[in-house]
């Protein structure tokens, strides 16, 4: 079936219209760990084009979307297809999805659709974080904040990525409260040899 939808010859848009269209995506998913005693934390669920395709690497699917405009649909059902994945799996901890304010302002558009996804899985909306990533500047947090209030009703929690670089700031913290944020590699790679890094 893949092979017939996922000809050779396909230019990357239609390509890329494919995978949406028949949900061509595969996810993976990789543990946090706690660092007091190395349990497992949760798992941060990634997301792969189909295997041999020129779109199989996240790079690649991501910024193909990007330039032909589907970014945002494409992270939504990546979103989908990782959570109802996961449940599948009975792994312990929380699940981390990644979303960019565009496309969690589209889910916000349809949040119960979103939240009915979430009843139908194993899991409970406490156990999701919705992870805000640094990509799109957040013009208007106050606004963002209502719009994620549903979830956060209904108890998904929500957690900043790659915090102190690209769009996550100290005002993107105060306005969402996150329960969690993911501070930048830059800042923890080599932290034992570095003091301003420490500090």
């Amino acid at each position: 079936m893949h092979d017939a939808v996922l000809q050779q010859d396909l230019d990357e848009e239609e390509l890329l219209k494919r995978i949406i269209r028949f949900r061509l995506l595969r996810p993976v998913f990789q543990p946090l760990f706690n660092t007091d005693d190395c349990s497992v934390y949760g798992f941060e669920g990634l997301i792969r084009g189909p295997e041999g395709s020129s779109l199989h690497s996240p790079l690649a699917l991501f910024e193909a979307a990007d330039r032909h405009g589907v970014r945002t649909q494409l992270e939504v059902l990546a979103g989908q297809i990782i959570i109802d994945d996961f449940g599948g799996h009975n792994l312990p901890g929380y699940l981390f999805v990644n979303m960019s304010c565009p496309a969690l302002i589209a889910l916000s558009n349809r949040a119960d659709k979103t939240l009915g996804l979430i009843s139908r899985s194993t899991l409970s909306p406490a156990s999701i974080v919705i992870e805000l990533t640094e990509h799109d500047r957040v013009a208007d947090p106050e606004a963002l904040v209502k719009m994620v209030k549903p979830f956060r009703d209904a108890g998904v929690r929500f957690a900043l990525d790659d915090f102190g670089n690209g769009h996550s700031n100290l005002r993107l913290w105060m306005d969402l409260r996150p329960q969690l944020v993911k501070i930048d590699r830059f800042f923890v790679d080599g932290l034992s040899g570095s003091g301003d890094k420490f500090e």
